[in-house]
């Protein structure tokens, strides 16, 4: 039987449309969509399509645990609403706040006391570690409180606050506690399946995540998929929801939308996940490899596996099942096993294995999904392309990383150059629309308009010299924290990057006189001060209009090495530009 030929016809169309937007990258397709299925047809009718019970997807109503961090956002909202007794409470658990010590740890460490109000702590709501405290309530008795490992954190919060008298606002705490606990179970269909279209959109989804096996967002080794779907030992398993689904291309229809997804290792001496997306949950995983060892002694009578799983790290050695050493291999496709800091549940079969060596490679082959040839994907190495190399249109660089694109369309064209995303990113954006500029953090750009000329001035002091223009590129950190002059003087500032360096745009034609003003007035400073470093809080004086910044300057922040000679002179240099600022400022 041709497995292909099981596939519906209203799928067969969702799969040519997702492979004609996604896969071809600008080329036409030459070939059928049967003949580019025909390795996962055949792989697949090895075992696995019986392992299903000669179904491509099977499915299942299941319930799970939703991940933690998505009960840890549910809980900064509790935890951000206006309840009285939680800032008083943490003041008390808090080892900096609690000068009167109205909280003492008896035999354990202060943090376990502030872990308390946490927000993990809350969501789990179970202790990490047993507490003794003795509290001090507002009549000045005290009581002794434990609590075990695992205790229940609120009810232990609420005798603690109702001793220290500071419970006013709980019993709503309380209730808003426990309804973003309770919301923490999902409910909607557990699947296995081998149909191609779980392995195209395998990490593409109408549920805002994503990885580097992305058809749709280009990811650097979706290659990978092909050889999964290619692969006679690899099924996808995938938690749905029961509204969302994804649409295909083309109105083609409607495809499953994973919450969670994971490719799972089934051969005749193992059954293993490998990594889940796009977070682990060990309910959803085992859910799915108890599943698996059922079906394969139901469906297919592999009868020799343990009963009983085992759980593997590979960062903590390659202590599996008993062989004496194990290896995984992949081709295009990301190796989540070898690579990664992953977690794995797995079935081996009965005996000793103390003496036997396993070697899995799960990888299928690949397939062009133009021309329908075996073959290597276009990718320079890696795994980005789902054509080979003879189908795979002309590649266009960035000229400052070498990232490659297959359309110019992709890159982004910047004064005759062209730049990815992430180079382009990290140029300013032109308030005057007179074309992106190059620059990096701190540095100034003059433009020139009448000569057509940028100049790009950076800090550096070997790069400097006597000439005022140059000096410019000093003035940028000066205009920094001397916000007050930034505007109407013809000084634009163009990007501010995460450490508040700055860049600032200089239209010639634009500087005011006052503008070019402060300029040479800086300018003039920088000459005599070039060779030494400025602290900011001197600009902070200079910002506030404070004369005494100088003597500041020369008793604390002026080299060890400078001679009382050159002192006098910034002093000087430094005093004229600070009675300038003051009078600009005045004015």
């Amino acid at each position: 039987m041709n497995l292909f030929e099981a596939i519906p016809e209203n799928e067969k169309k969702m799969m040519d449309a997702y492979i004609n937007a996604y896969a071809l990258q600008g080329r036409d397709r030459t070939a059928s969509l049967e003949y580019l299925m025909r390795g996962w047809a055949e792989m697949k009718d090895e075992y696995l399509y019986r392992l299903l019970g000669n179904n491509f997807i099977l499915e299942k109503p299941f319930a799970f645990s939703e991940p933690i961090e998505y009960t840890e956002d549910r809980m900064v909202n509790v935890l951000t609403s206006n309840y009285p007794f939680i800032e008083t409470l943490r003041s008390f658990t808090d080892s900096w706040s609690d000068e009167d010590q109205r909280i003492t740890c008896v035999n354990c460490p202060r943090w376990y006391l502030e872990d308390i109000t946490r927000t993990h702590t809350l969501s789990t709501n179970r202790f990490e570690h047993p507490l003794t405290l003795m509290v001090t309530n507002p009549e000045g008795e005290v009581k002794k409180f434990s609590v075990q490992k695992g205790s229940k954190v609120v009810p232990f919060i609420g005798k603690l606050v109702k001793w220290l008298g500071i419970e006013a606002g709980f019993e709503k705490f309380r209730i808003d506690h426990s309804m973003a606990l309770n919301t923490s179970k999902l409910e909607g269909t557990l699947c296995l399946s081998i149909h191609p279209l779980d392995y195209m959109t395998m990490s593409d989804n109408e549920n805002n995540w994503s990885s580097c096996m992305s058809w749709q967002d280009c990811g650097c080794y979706r290659a990978g998929t092909v050889e999964m779907m290619n692969s006679g030992m690899v099924l996808v398993g995938y938690f749905k929801s029961k509204s969302e689904s994804m649409p295909m291309p083309d109105a083609s229809g409607e495809w499953n939308s994973k919450k969670w997804r994971e490719l799972f290792i089934v051969n005749p001496e193992l059954i293993m996940n490998i990594k889940s997306y796009p977070y682990e949950n060990d309910e959803l995983t085992l859910g799915c490899l108890r599943w698996i060892r059922e079906l394969v002694e139901k469906n297919i009578g592999w009868t020799n596996f343990k009963e009983k799983y085992s759980k593997w790290e590979p960062k903590n050695g390659y202590n599996f099942g008993g062989y004496e050493s194990v290896q995984f291999d992949t081709q295009f496709m990301y190796n989540d096993i070898e690579e990664a800091y992953t977690r794995h549940f797995y079935y081996v079969t009965e005996g000793d294995h103390s003496g036997d060596r396993l070697y899995c490679g799960y990888s299928g082959d690949f397939i062009c999904m133009a021309c329908g040839e075996y073959g290597h994907p276009d990718d320079d190495g890696e795994g980005s392309s789902l054509v080979c190399e003879d189908c795979a249109p002309e590649k266009f660089y960035c000229e400052k990383c070498g990232h490659w694109e297959y359309s110019l369309e992709d890159l982004h064209y910047v004064d005759g150059c062209y730049y990815c995303d992430s180079c382009y990113e990290d140029m300013p954006e032109d308030p005057f629309n007179e074309g992106e500029l190059l620059a990096n953090s701190d540095k100034i750009i003059i433009y020139d308009r009448e000569n057509n000329k940028i100049t790009s001035l950076d800090l550096d002091w070997d790069k400097l010299n006597n000439n005022t223009s140059e000096y410019m590129a000093k003035f940028c950190t000066a205009v920094h924290s001397i916000g007050r002059l930034r505007q109407g003087y013809g000084i634009n500032r163009v990007m501010q990057d995460y450490l508040l360096n700055e860049t600032y745009l200089v239209f010639t034609d634009e500087l005011t006189d006052l503008g070019r003003e402060i300029v040479d007035k800086f300018c003039s400073f920088w000459r005599t001060e070039r060779s030494y470093y400025i602290s900011s809080y001197c600009w902070e004086a200079l910002l506030n209009g404070d004369n005494e910044f100088v003597k500041i300057y020369g008793a604390e922040n002026l080299s060890s090495t400078c001679l009382d000679t050159q002192v006098s002179k910034v002093k000087a240099a430094g005093k004229e530009f600070a009675d300038f600022v003051i009078k600009t400022e005045a004015a």
